[in-house]
């Protein structure tokens, strides 16, 4: 045994590996990647007293909840007096009824036995706890595992300890995929080998994807064709893997399918503060929302806080946003988004709620009355992916209006020098119009009462955006590179402000603005640097 003192994270990882793969051989399961699992499981059960111990067990859909707990449950059955597994506990409740379930299962004549129980798929806690009629009625050294998507719900069945059934590695994820794709021999073409390792890089783990996949490539024996169906695959996901993950999604709210979908389509790997603050203003309560998901294994949240998304549930839930209704509301393909630009009468544009167009590659000569009819359009970003955009949005008869329930603005190189005149910012959270030709926003008074940040960094023609001082929710002013503005808003009544950025403006005098700051001063409003003309707090 080797001191846990000597090993490293890595030595440690390698040792488990070691005795998983040996009690494998000397107590054989078929479950690929079990005892590496079931070990966290046993550290668990360590901590368990002669009472009735509840264990909770959650992860991503699809990742094997419901097989590791079976093969757990097959090689611990035999240490109780009684047992039972119930697979698809909820559909069987409701199907059932809870006396005749509780009849089959003989509930009532376990009391005081120690018993061995799983429930799987639970999705209501008072469902368990009325099944099992109480948590404490059982024998003593009793162990309840209840399986749930949700970790909300293993909260709630007051559960003593989580297990997390994490993805399978890379080469257990190879093994299972090969024993679907190729049940004869594994492949010895080494390019077939690097497309099936694309296949579970793809996956990442997820077993019933895996499963799937092997299922749908099973014996492609040249690597351009299983390359080619797995694009396919890729962008219309099997029924069986939307199903996996639909059924998750149907127990959403609508505010919380609104900020899955949001994520999928267009938010995915951005910063947590800006998704945040962009989707609160679509009034989708993300702070919980987010949480939910997170809770529920669609989404993470990264160590330098950006949120996460696998790319097989983000390709499941894009696949969702194309098909859930008889129309489109977010759109993210180049080849959708133009000819709805271009065209004179583009049809259904009033159920779009988002448009995110990557003009890389593309030329799209833009119809001043595109964006008329869209009346729900909440987020609309035009950028480009390259460094170097070679192509873009042209405006040649201008833009005659956009849309009142923009909440997100985006639009690199906004070539005309202003935005519409009739145009309502009042629900705009963020502007962000780097490179444009603006010379001004708008002319006249506008309501700008929930606009939190402003970029309009590197626009040569800005003159002026005196309007800014009306915005008093501004959090951040983002002016750098506009060398021809020629005086900064009054900030002195913005109250919110973190961040003034005016570097390289050179028209603007630094003793101005300084002075201007003066009232700002208790907030903490600071040059970060002498000269740099960046205020921040």
């Amino acid at each position: 045994m080797v001191p846990s003192y000597v090993c490293n994270a890595s030595d440690s990882e390698l040792v488990d590996e070691i005795v998983a793969d040996v009690r494998e051989k000397l107590y054989p399961t078929g479950t690929i990647g079990f005892y590496s699992r079931f070990l966290g499981i046993e550290n668990l059960l360590r901590k368990q007293s002669h009472d009735i111990y509840r264990l909770g067990v959650w992860g991503t859909p699809g990742v094997g909840k419901t097989t590791i707990a079976q093969t757990a449950f097959n090689l611990m059955s035999q240490d109780f007096e009684a047992h039972c597994f119930l697979e698809d506990f909820h559909v069987n409740f409701e199907e059932k009824g809870l006396y005749k379930l509780r009849e089959e299962h003989f509930i009532e004549k376990l009391k005081r036995t120690t018993v061995l129980i799983v429930l799987d798929d639970v999705r209501n806690p008072m469902e368990a706890e009325s099944f099992l009629g109480g948590y404490d009625c059982f024998g003593l050294a009793s162990l309840i595992i209840i399986i749930s998507r949700d970790k909300q719900i293993l909260y709630q069945c007051q559960v003593q300890g989580f297990f997390e059934v994490t993805s399978l590695n890379k080469k257990e994820g190879l093994q299972l995929f090969n024993q679907f794709a190729f049940p004869e021999k594994e492949p010895s073409d080494s390019n077939l080998v690097e497309v099936s390792k694309k296949v579970v890089e793809y996956a990442n783990g997820n077993r019933a994807a895996l499963c799937s996949y092997g299922r749908a490539l099973k014996e492609r024996a040249k690597p351009e064709e299983m390359e080619v169906e797995f694009e396919k695959i890729k962008r219309h996901p099997p029924q069986e893997i939307m199903d996996v993950f639909k059924s998750s999604y149907d127990t959403l709210t609508d505010h919380e399918r609104n900020i899955f979908l949001d994520i999928a389509c267009f938010f995915k790997d951005e910063k947590l503060d800006y998704i945040l603050r962009i989707l609160e203003g679509c009034g989708f309560f993300p702070h919980v929302g987010v949480d939910r998901l997170v809770d529920r294994s669609l989404l993470m949240i990264s160590e330098n806080k950006k949120v996460k998304m696998h790319n097989l549930i983000q390709d499941v839930g894009r696949e969702i946003a194309k098909t859930e209704n008889s129309h489109i509301a977010r759109m993210w393909e180049p080849s959708s988004i133009k000819p709805l630009l271009e065209d004179d009468e583009p049809k259904e544009t009033e159920f779009i709620e988002g448009i995110f167009l990557d003009t890389t590659n593309i030329n799209v000569f833009v119809n001043p009355n595109a964006f008329e009819n869209m009346y729900n359009l909440r987020l609309l970003k035009i950028y480009s992916s390259s460094s170097e955009p070679s192509q873009e949005l042209y405006l040649p008869k201008g833009l005659e209006s956009l849309p009142y329930e923009l909440t997100l603005l985006h639009w690199e190189y906004y070539p005309l020098q202003s935005l519409p005149q009739d145009f309502d910012p009042s629900h705009l959270v963020e502007i962000n119009l780097p490179y444009s030709q603006l010379q001004y926003l708008w002319t006249g008074t506008k309501s700008l009462g929930k606009l939190k940040i402003i970029n309009l960094s590197h626009s040569q023609k800005l003159v002026e955006v005196d309007e800014l001082s009306r915005a008093c929710s501004l959090k951040e002013i983002v002016l750098k590179g506009c060398t021809t503005l020629e005086r900064t808003p009054r900030i002195d009544q913005l109250k919110n402000l973190e961040l003034l950025d005016l570097s390289c403006c050179t028209r603007i005098k630094r003793t101005e603005v300084i002075e201007m700051i003066k009232p700002l001063d208790t907030g903490g409003l600071r040059e970060i640097e002498s000269g740099s003309m960046v205020f921040s707090t």
